[in-house]
């Protein structure tokens, strides 16, 4: 590897760290764009490939081997993760390295970029997603509702719904449910007060 294809990998690996460091998420073509120059790899082209269903077909980053689902020898190759390893054993893929370990290398650091972001993706949706309870809830010791961070009153079930994924169901449970059912199923009488 001589030392103007070392330095190529350098500045490339310096826009990657700098465009992932951003606030706002970069769409992944304008990074692959900004960062490393477009690859001639187009799949469907060099396989004369006309499955028109596969996420890569007509795919403007030209890596299939970073398109989960691909439908490589008729097959969907499932999760990116469990096909990588033949995707880097492909024709395309190799075509694209063309023996030249300077692009090997790139191409491999692309790859983990890649995955890095899209983990760093999947872990914001899933934050998203999730709503958590956190630290201390105050709540009444009589009729449990709770106070939210406003001193506003609200019943448990309400509060836990707003603040959470949480959904109820209701039933009883054995130690209250003789005090609403006899056991031949009726209401049992009220006790006067």
């Amino acid at each position: 590897m001589d030392a103007s294809s070392v330095q190529s990998i350098i500045d490339n690996l310096r826009a990657m760290i700098e465009l992932s460091n951003l606030e706002k998420e970069v769409p992944w073509q304008q990074w692959i764009e900004s960062t490393v120059h477009k690859r001639e790899t187009r799949c469907w082209e060099k396989t004369n490939c006309g499955k028109t269903t596969c996420p890569a077909y007509q795919s403007e980053c030209g890596r299939c081997w970073l398109i989960a689902g691909t439908l490589c020898a008729c097959e969907v190759t499932g999760e990116k993760a469990r096909k990588l390893d033949s995707c880097l054993k492909c024709d395309v893929f190799q075509g694209a390295i063309a023996g030249d370990p300077a692009v090997e290398l790139q191409e491999l650091l692309i790859i983990l970029v890649y995955n890095l972001r899209e983990n760093r993706r999947r872990l914001a949706e899933t934050r998203r997603e999730v709503k958590l309870l956190e630290g201390l809830l105050p709540i009444c010791a009589a009729c449990k509702k709770i106070r939210d961070s406003e001193q506003n009153w609200h019943p448990l079930e309400s509060y836990i719904h707003d603040h959470s994924m949480a959904e109820f169901s209701h039933g009883l449970c054995p130690d209250c449910l003789p005090l609403y059912f006899t056991p031949e199923g009726e209401e049992p009488e009220k006790k006067a007060e």
